[in-house]
């Protein structure tokens, strides 16, 4: 049996590699003798392998690698359209014909994806666009696989994941069109059911829970040996990301520095910047954001910023060394969530109000928009003086939830099982 991860992105982005990582082993855990691949944006001449699973790159880094100019990103695409509308009509055994004469990065991709028995689409946030041009490309790389795996004869499942909006018709349309035809689509939050209720009523559509629940580590860090920060002193973390357009972003950043001011002023408070994503890819590097966060900071005495490429498994220890997290990156809020500190979520996509609204704790969303000084420093002193109530409450809800996350792969089980 072969399994084919798509859609898969890459390692320094910290909670989609715990994604990855959860959902390999899920899945290797589920079908014992199944060789699993993934399909990642790293370059499988540099990075063959993510852990022990094989890479094979991916259309968006074949399409869009950074070392080649617009005009080939163009041509590539082309291609790739081409590509797929010559495999769906032309007959089964020349298939693999056509994909002998593909450039060899891409015939790499194709080959494991018409072996494929199993295709699973990657959870996480992933699927969704604006009215560019990119995202109308991104979104069609993201769908046109699972249609042609279908097509191919392979039973294709989308993990845990939030999807939309989407801003165009024909994002709509060719999503739609692709999931009207997968075996399983599974939710992680109830606001992605009504948005591709919307769409169709023909989604096979589950509600699941996010792998990252389910992602833990062996990995020691000693963050407060490493800060000079005391067993009993309070340890704030923060994450941050760019995302907003200029004025916006400056007004954000702004209202996370003053609360920094506040909480060392207010509360002897010793806070950490972590880099959830360092992602040189569309300029995602959340170091960049924190340098301009800090240079807005007046006490900057007991202010740390993390500068190293940690891994999944060490970023993930990182977040239980901490009293409380003001997490922007959502994985952040997750791996906080799991390791019973407190967190204050800032909210950039509908995902993170979503999870936090099952777990009965919307109280503590802030849509990014609306993170001025006063909101955050408010929040926080409520954070504060409740986090003891906040702790118990997850003793409480988790247990329950983190069961859900663990019956994704079952589900995926005996989806597959039904189609063969």
């Amino acid at each position: 049996m072969n399994i084919l991860i798509v859609n898969g992105y890459v390692r320094q982005n910290k909670g989609d590699a715990a994604l990855l990582s959860v959902l390999c082993e899920e899945l290797q855990k589920t079908f014992p003798k199944a060789t699993v691949v993934i399909s990642s944006q790293e370059d499988p001449a540099e990075d063959p392998t993510f852990e022990n699973w094989r890479n094979v790159g991916s259309l968006n880094r074949y399409c869009f690698d950074p070392a080649t100019g617009k005009l080939s990103h163009l041509l590539r695409v082309w291609l790739c359209c081409m590509t797929f509308l010559l495999l769906h009509f032309v007959p089964k055994k020349y298939r693999l014909a056509v994909i002998r004469i593909l450039p060899r990065r891409l015939q790499l991709f194709m080959r494991n994806l018409l072996q494929a028995d199993l295709v699973v689409s990657m959870g996480g946030g992933y699927l969704n666009g604006d009215r560019s041009l990119m995202a109308q490309i991104a979104v069609y790389l993201m769908v046109a696989p699972l249609s042609l795996a279908k097509h191919f004869g392979a039973c294709v499942v989308c993990a845990p994941q939030s999807m939309g909006p989407f801003a165009t018709r024909f994002q709509k349309r060719i999503v739609t069109q692709a999931l009207e035809k997968v075996d399983l689509v599974l939710t992680r939050e109830a606001r992605t059911a009504k948005i591709l209720t919307g769409l169709s009523a023909q989604f096979p559509l589950r509600q699941s829970v996010d792998s990252g629940f389910l992602f833990k580590t062996a990995a020691v860090t000693n963050l407060r040996r490493q800060l000079q920060v005391g067993d009993h002193d309070l340890l704030v973390g923060i994450t941050v990301r760019r995302w907003l357009d200029a004025k916006r972003q400056h007004a954000y950043e702004q209202a996370v520095a003053e609360t920094v001011d506040y909480l060392v002023t207010h509360h002897q408070a010793t806070v950490v910047f972590i880099p959830q994503v360092t992602s040189s890819l569309g300029g995602d590097d959340d170091r960049v954001t924190a340098e301009k966060v800090y240079a807005r900071i007046t006490y900057k005495n007991h202010v740390h910023r993390l500068q190293e490429h940690y891994t999944h498994q060490q970023i993930k220890s990182l977040y239980g060394e901490l009293d409380m997290l003001i997490g922007t990156r959502f994985h952040s809020v997750i791996f906080s969530l799991t390791s019973l500190v407190p967190a204050l979520a800032i909210e950039y996509e509908h995902k993170t109000s979503g999870i936090m609204h099952d777990l009965a704790l919307d109280t503590w969303v802030v849509k990014i928009e609306k993170a001025t000084p006063a909101v955050l420093i408010h929040k926080i002193d409520e954070l504060i003086a409740g986090k003891d109530d906040y702790r118990e409450h997850l003793k409480q809800v988790l247990p329950a939830y983190i069961a859900r996350a663990q019956d994704a792969t079952t589900l995926i089980k005996e989806t597959y099982e039904l189609t063969r």
